[in-house]
C-alpha cells in the first residue's frame, strides 16, 4: 500500500523522463529520448529539479549546480542526472 501511495505522486511523465536518467545526459540528447516538446520538458525537469530528483551540471566533468539558479535562461545548455531520491522514487521505494 505504501509503495502505491509514493508511486502515485509521480506523474507518467516524470516517470519517463527518469527512465532516461540513469547516466548523465544533455538536454539534447534527454529531448531526443523522450519525444517531448521542449516548454514541456523543460517544465518537468523543472519540478524534478524541485522535487530532488534530478540533479543539475552546467558541464558533466563539473560539480552539480545547486537550485534552479539560471535555469529558465540556460536550461537547454545544461546536463541533467537522476539523484538517488529521484530513482527511490521512480521505483516506489522510500
Amino acid at each position: 500500500m505504501e509503495r502505491q501511495k509514493i508511486r502515485e505522486k509521480m506523474t507518467q511523465t516524470e516517470s519517463e523522463v527518469l527512465d532516461n536518467l540513469y547516466f548523465i545526459s544533455s538536454f539534447k540528447e534527454l529531448k531526443a529520448s523522450v519525444h517531448m516538446d521542449e516548454m514541456k520538458l523543460k517544465a518537468v525537469l523543472e519540478k524534478l529539479i524541485i522535487k530532488e530528483w534530478v540533479s543539475v551540471y552546467a558541464d558533466p566533468k563539473e560539480d552539480l549546480l545547486s537550485g534552479l539558479g539560471d535555469f529558465g535562461i540556460h536550461y537547454g545548455n545544461y546536463f541533467y542526472l537522476s539523484t538517488r531520491k529521484g530513482m527511490l522514487a521512480h521505483h516506489g521505494i522510500v
